[in-house]
């Protein structure tokens, strides 16, 4: 018996679908597999030996800022402590105490603000030289000094878009809402990000880069919550290996540094690929 013009319709719908569904599991496995495949050349590992002097870079970065924090609170805390000490204690002329060293406290809070503020820059400028060498290594792209400067001020609005948005999320949602929102914002910095700078030219328009980011990061943003919810559990898995190696502290830090550049170099590539196949389409 003939089957009906809407029944046809309708098979050649699923056939669609399945066809669609099959595709993306296919340019997905794909990505994922070039991904792998990369660490199997030169150029992987020069972009990761750029990726550790990164790593390095931001872990020396805080160590210096903490630091120095903490030496602005070994000059302010005691007296702060003594001060709370007297008010719990109910002694007079707390008020005074606190008064006279108010003008140091006001020092050690400017002093920590500047200091933050030159640790952003610092973190930019990590960023744009050794985590931007490593992409542009894979991405074979010429390193000119405009590519540098150029890319410094995408990682500032970059940096500071994101950061507006977590604040305004802080600010406008109650706590147990805005943590739920930030994780999910994280997820889509952790991907977007990778598409930002799979899309890096330092000929194209800062407002080109940036539309064309947001446009292929929704675009198909299941492909790229697959591929950052795979990357994720890669990692946590893989990350435990070397605990089992905690004991061997000889063995335990090389291990963990290698998986680490492993899968920032893992991730790189398959990011990219990703972009290459939505760009095709």
């Amino acid at each position: 018996m003939r089957r009906s013009k809407k029944t046809r319709k309708l098979d050649a719908k699923e056939r669609m679908v399945s066809r669609s569904h099959m595709g993306f599991f296919r340019e997905q496995a794909g990505a994922f597999m070039a991904g792998l495949k990369s660490a199997g050349s030169m150029v992987f590992w020069r972009a990761a030996f750029f990726d550790l002097l990164a790593i390095i870079s931001f872990i020396a970065l805080m160590g210096v800022f903490y630091f120095a924090v903490g030496r602005i609170n070994s000059e302010v805390m005691p007296d702060l402590m003594r001060i709370n000490e007297m008010k719990l204690m109910g002694v007079q002329g707390y008020e005074d105490e606190f008064a006279l060293i108010e003008p140091k406290i006001t020092s050690a809070l400017w002093s920590i603000f500047f200091m933050l503020a030159a640790a952003s820059v610092a973190f930019l400028v990590i960023l744009t030289g050794f985590y931007g060498k490593s992409w542009a290594i894979m991405q074979n792209a010429r390193t000119r000094l405009s590519y540098f400067k150029k890319l410094f001020l995408v990682n500032i609005i970059w940096s500071c878009s994101w950061l507006a948005l977590f604040l305004i999320i802080m600010a406008a949602l109650p706590e147990k809402a805005a943590t739920y929102v930030i994780m999910a914002g994280i997820m889509l910095l952790f991907y977007s990000d990778a598409v930002l700078r799979s899309e890096y030219d330092e000929k194209a328009k800062v407002s080109k880069l940036f539309g064309d980011t947001i446009r292929l990061s929704f675009r198909r943003i299941h492909w790229f919550l697959v591929f950052a919810a795979v990357v994720i559990l890669l990692f946590n898995l893989a990350i435990a290996i070397p605990g089992f190696l905690a004991e061997i502290i000889w063995l335990f830090w090389p291990i963990l540094i290698l998986i680490t550049l492993f899968f920032i170099g893992f991730s790189r590539s398959y990011a990219m690929s990703l972009v290459k196949l939505l760009k095709a389409r």
